[in-house]
């Protein structure tokens, strides 16, 4: 059960830009924050697959990106420093 959440908030993570408004976006990375405290990297190697996927992507097509990619590129790095953050207040 805890591996199809994970994969799902995942998923939503991947889409938000969508169907999911800011409010609804700030509350996603909560939960997937407290994932995090737990589960990641160790536990969660998708979502470090899917983050430097995508800054891979992003590095990849900055002479392609326009306008219209804004609001999904201001998620991803508000997603990616709200899951640093976490991490970084981990006790190691």
């Amino acid at each position: 059960m805890r591996e199809r959440i994970k994969a799902e908030l995942l998923d939503i993570c991947r889409n938000s830009d969508e169907f999911v408004d800011k409010n609804a976006f700030e509350q996603l990375t909560l939960v997937v924050a407290i994932f995090l405290k737990i589960d990641f990297p160790a536990k969660w190697p998708q979502m470090n697959d899917y983050l430097l996927g995508t800054m891979h992507d992003l590095l990849g097509n900055l002479q392609n990106l326009g306008q219209a990619h804004v609001p999904k590129i201001v998620r991803f790095f508000q997603l990616y420093a709200d899951l640093m953050k976490e991490q970084h207040s981990k006790k190691l």
